[in-house]
C-alpha cells in the first residue's frame, strides 16, 4: 500500500466519537425520525405476524411517537413525573419493547418508581424487563454526550445530532448486538438540499446580522422538517453529515457547554416565585462530572409569556414538547403539569459567556405582565 505525503487534505476522521457506549453497529441515517424507524423495521423483521407492543413515556416528542402508530403498535404509557422521573408498572414491562428516554442531558432514570415504590438504580429495571422479554430502546437524543452510566444490555438507541451542531442529516441508529438485518433506502435529495440551504442562509445572517435573511432561513428550514414528518421511511444519510460527524471535535462541545451551564447555575438563583405561582425553576439545579446539558432548562408558570419575552430580546428559545396526543387522562394531567411549563434556554457551544450574562440579566430582570 502506498503511503502519501501531501496532496489533498483529507478530513480527519474522530476515532473516539461516541466510544463511551459500547455498541456493534451503528447506522448514520437522515434524521433522528429514519433513526426510529430503521430500529422498529428491524424489530419487525425478526417478528413477522405478530402485533408489537410498546411501554412509553408520557413525555416526549409527538414525532418519536408516531413511528410506533403507524406500525400498529399497542402503545401503554408510563408517567414521567415534574421532576422527569418515570413511574413504571411491572404489568406491563412484558411490552415487546420499553421506550426510555434522556431528558436534557441529565441522569433522570436511576431514580425511579415501580408500582409506586422508589427504586434506585436503572439497570434493575432493564434486567426485569429483559427477563421478561422485552427490547430495550434508548432515546439518546438529549443526552448523547453525557456520560451518565447507560445500562448493559440494552438493544437499540438512536440520536439526532441536529440537537447539536449544524449538520443536514445527523441521525443515529446502533444496534448493542449483532448488526442491522434491514438495509437503509438512499437519501432524500430534496430535502438534504432544502436543509442545507437553511443552514448556509442562518451562517449567513448570523455573520451579517441580517434579520430578514434569518426569517428566509427559518421558513425553509421548517418546511423540509415538516415535509419529513410525513414520511416514515428509514432514509440513510448523506456523505457530507457522516464527514461532519466523524471530524467534530465533540469534547470541545461537551466542555463548552458544561461551561456555559455552569456559569448560569453560579449567576442564577435556583427559582423566583409569588405567592400563588412561579416565575421560574431551574429544573435540573446540579450539573453533574458526567453530564453534557442540551438545553438549561427552566419550568415556569408563564411559559409562553417567558419565550415571547426572550424573543423581543433575540433569544432564541424552544418549548420541548405538546402534551402527546392519546394519553389516558389520568397521565395526561401529569404530563401537561411538564409541557405547560417547561422551557429550554440556549446554552450550547455557540452561545459566549456573555451570552449567558445576557440571559441571566433578562430573567432576573423579567416580570409577569398583570
Amino acid at each position: 500500500m502506498l503511503s502519501y505525503i501531501g496532496g489533498i487534505m483529507p478530513v480527519r476522521k474522530n476515532e473516539k466519537t461516541f466510544k463511551h457506549f459500547d455498541y456493534s453497529d451503528l447506522a448514520h441515517t437522515m434524521s433522528g425520525r429514519c433513526a426510529l424507524s430503521h430500529i422498529l423495521y428491524d424489530i419487525q423483521a425478526l417478528n413477522k405476524d405478530k402485533r408489537l407492543s410498546v411501554y412509553f413515556p408520557s413525555y416526549t416528542c409527538e414525532t418519536v411517537l408516531a413511528p410506533f402508530v403507524r406500525a400498529n403498535f399497542c402503545i401503554h404509557f408510563y408517567e414521567i413525573d415534574e421532576h422527569f422521573r418515570p413511574h413504571f408498572e411491572n404489568q406491563y414491562l412484558s411490552s415487546d419493547v420499553l421506550f426510555l428516554t434522556g431528558y436534557y442531558g441529565f441522569d433522570s432514570y436511576e431514580n425511579y418508581f415501580l408500582d409506586g415504590k422508589a427504586k434506585h438504580g436503572i439497570q434493575d429495571l432493564v434486567n426485569l424487563a429483559k427477563d421478561k422479554h422485552s427490547r430495550i430502546i434508548l432515546d439518546l437524543t438529549h443526552s448523547l454526550l453525557s456520560t451518565n452510566p447507560i445500562p448493559c444490555d440494552w438493544d437499540y438507541a438512536l440520536a439526532s445530532l441536529r440537537k447539536w451542531i449544524g449538520i443536514p442529516a445527523g441521525g443515529l441508529a446502533f444496534k448493542y448486538q449483532e448488526n442491522f438485518q434491514i438495509p437503509l433506502v438512499a437519501e432524500d435529495k430534496n430535502h438534504l438540499e432544502q436543509r442545507s440551504l437553511a443552514l448556509q442562509l442562518a451562517s449567513l445572517a448570523y455573520s451579517r446580522k441580517d434579520k430578514d435573511l434569518y426569517a428566509s432561513a427559518d421558513s425553509i428550514f421548517w418546511k423540509a422538517e415538516y415535509a419529513l414528518r410525513d414520511s416514515f421511511n428509514n432514509n440513510a444519510s448523506d456523505l457530507t453529515s457522516i464527514m461532519i460527524v466523524e471530524s467534530t471535535d465533540f469534547n470541545a462541545i461537551i466542555k463548552k457547554r458544561r461551561e456555559n451551564y455552569s456559569y448560569l447555575l453560579e449567576h442564577l438563583p435556583m427559582s423566583r416565585s409569588t405567592e400563588d405561582s412561579l416565575l421560574w425553576q431551574i429544573a435540573f439545579p446540579a450539573l453533574e462530572k458526567a453530564t453534557c446539558p442540551s438545553h438549561f432548562t427552566i419550568l415556569t408558570d408563564y411559559q409562553q409569556e417567558l419565550k415571547d419575552y426572550f424573543e423581543t430580546k433575540k433569544i432564541h428559545t424552544k418549548i420541548f414538547w405538546p402534551t402527546l396526543p392519546g394519553l389516558p387522562p389520568e397521565l395526561r394531567k401529569s404530563a401537561e403539569i411538564v409541557t405547560q411549563r417547561v422551557l429550554s434556554l440556549p446554552c450550547d457551544q455557540y452561545c459566549s459567556l456573555e451570552d449567558m450574562e445576557r440571559i441571566a440579566l433578562i430573567l432576573k430582570e423579567w416580570r409577569p405582565k398583570l
